[in-house]
């Protein structure tokens, strides 16, 4: 009786699944992960690290301009892509804090540079919330279509390390899953 009562009284519990959406945990080593990790280039690691920086303040910026918004959402099921859409993103979010962390010990100034991303991040936050979704549905489109092209061209991934390739073809995978999520909650 005492579970019944619970469970009527978590409404989350009793909502339907997302469809085609999995919230994974990501099992990686960053610090195994060598600086010259994508095709041996320190162009195309340095850029894709500079990216994998961005995502921390971004990821938990998409989570945010969805859940502004999110008690206008009627239909359970997008109720239930939202949900697993949060956790996705709070996965990424995650994986990437790793991942960068690993790389402070290098010479990058991760620090500095997030910090400046920080300010412009509490700027975004002040702009009206249907504004904030829409950024969202755009960068979420863009992720979408480069976690397609990750994924479409397997010459790619194999230049990748063996973390390497495990953060970025898991986060490829994630993106195509959810890319809809913000857009229909638009």
């Amino acid at each position: 009786m005492a579970l019944a009562n619970v469970n009527s009284e978590k409404s989350y519990l009793n909502r339907p699944k997302a469809l085609g959406i999995t919230v994974r945990r990501l099992q990686f080593n960053p610090t195994k992960i060598q600086r010259h990790y994508f095709a041996n280039s320190p162009l195309m690691s340095h850029l894709l690290t500079a990216l994998s920086s961005t995502f921390p303040i971004g990821e938990q910026y998409f989570v945010n301009s969805v859940r502004n918004v999110r008690d206008k959402v009627k239909d359970p099921q997008l109720q239930a892509q939202i949900a697993a859409f949060i956790g996705q993103e709070a996965m990424h979010s995650k994986a990437h804090t790793e991942f960068n962390d690993a790389w402070r010990k290098e010479d990058y100034n991760l620090d500095r540079f997030q910090a400046w991303l920080a300010k412009r991040d509490d700027a975004l936050r002040n702009i009206h919330p249907k504004l904030q979704l829409a950024l969202t549905c755009a960068f979420e489109h863009f992720t979408a279509m480069l976690g397609g092209y990750i994924l479409k061209h397997p010459e790619i991934l194999s230049t990748l390390d063996d973390d390497a390739m495990k953060l970025w073809v898991w986060h490829a995978i994630e993106e195509i899953e959810h890319r809809s999520v913000a857009f229909d909650v638009y």
